[in-house]
């Protein structure tokens, strides 16, 4: 009886340490989540974003240590079904990982230049207005030859809320005596040797209509 007793024992504390590990995997995928996949910062969009990268390092072991919960979590259930308490360690676990697909979803959209455009193309254009009425600046830097008319350009910090916009969390404002162009970088290529840029650029006389652009 004593024996028993000690095995039962033995078995609850195991799944005592079980729920506690649950606990803490769904913790790690939701900061993974956080970190690598914010989708719920709306003006806090991830620019030069390397999923290849997040699926082996971050990806493929959330995965592992997600997917050994669930099987243990569902043995536990089918063994033993009037344990409801695990119900709850496979709810959670599911919702974590239900978060962290939700966030791949997103950014594998945003990652493609045209559509981070289509998303955030409203705060862009709020950060070019704030732009063109002086109120967003940096150090000028203007060149002149006898080919090209004078032409500066800026290097502008965006605002903290809204830095997601372009890589590194600056703008280059390009100026000269007919037009203006503002470029938001989007990502790197070829180990950082080039940029894919989205460009806003426009005339000075307002002639023609304003136009959003991608580029290299």
């Amino acid at each position: 009886m004593s024996k028993l007793l000690m095995t039962n024992i033995r078995y609850h504390q195991m799944l005592m340490i079980f729920r506690i590990v649950s606990i803490f995997i769904f913790c790690i995928t939701i900061l993974a989540t956080n970190i690598s996949f914010p989708f719920w910062k709306i003006y806090s969009p991830q620019t030069g974003i390397s999923l290849s990268f997040i699926f082996l390092f971050i990806g493929l072991p959330i995965a592992i240590l997600n997917g050994f919960a669930l099987a243990r979590a569902s043995s536990i259930i089918v063994k033993n079904k009037s344990r409801k308490t695990e119900y709850f360690t496979l709810f959670i676990l599911t919702l974590g990982i239900l978060c962290f697909v939700i966030g791949i979803a997103h950014n594998a959209y945003q990652a493609i230049p045209a559509n981070n455009l289509n998303l955030y193309r409203q705060p862009r254009e709020y950060i070019v207005n704030l732009i063109k009425l002086g109120k967003l600046h940096g150090q000028i830097r203007c060149l002149q030859n006898e080919v090209e008319l004078e032409k500066c350009i800026e290097e502008i910090e965006l605002p903290d809320k809204y830095k997601g916009l372009s890589r590194n969390g600056k703008v280059i404002l390009s100026t000269n005596l007919k037009e203006i162009s503002i470029k938001f970088t989007h990502s790197t290529y070829n180990f950082g040797d080039g940029s894919i840029y989205i460009v806003y650029s426009s005339l000075k006389n307002n002639l023609s209509e304003a136009k959003w652009q991608i580029s290299k």
